[in-house]
């Protein structure tokens, strides 16, 4: 592995806030205050919807309710605030929970990494030391040799 990736890896394993936040935004942007129901019939749907806003669900006027073939009635409501509070609070802490999950994998890839560069580093040197032992023994072997013929 080679150090741009290492240093990829220091900084995905460094827990940073703004980055945090940002990823929470993103993920509460992505929540739907809103739910459809589905009725099979008028009076099923007033009925429906009586039990619904009683529950503090509210008219959504962003989304177009729709007769649905063979005849379906598909309304679209705001969930109550209560709920939608429960629901981004979940959606927030699965955010950072999944934020922090990839910083700890990212500290273990890093673990990993560095253990490797040290072992090729260190592999890389006594490779290095082995050929220089290498070189002295067939230099004195050469030298030897050499005043073996000259005597």
């Amino acid at each position: 592995m080679n150090n741009v990736n290492i240093e990829q890896l220091k900084e995905r394993a460094t827990f940073n806030q703004d980055v945090l936040d940002a990823y929470v935004e993103r993920m509460k942007a992505a929540y739907e205050p809103y739910q459809s129901f589905v009725f099979s019939s008028p009076s099923e749907m007033f009925t429906g919807l009586h039990s619904l806003y009683t529950k503090g669900y509210t008219p959504c006027n962003e989304l177009m309710s729709n007769l649905l073939p063979p005849m379906y009635y598909q309304v679209w409501c705001y969930k109550p605030e209560a709920t939608q509070q429960a629901e981004l609070y979940e959606v927030i802490q699965r955010a950072r929970a999944s934020y922090e999950k990839s910083v700890e994998e990212a500290k273990e890839q890093l673990f990993e990494a560095l253990v490797e560069a040290e072992y090729q580093e260190e592999e890389a040197k006594a490779q290095s030391k082995a050929e220089r032992e290498a070189q002295k023994r067939k230099d004195a072997i050469r030298s030897k040799i050499q005043k073996e013929m000259n005597t």
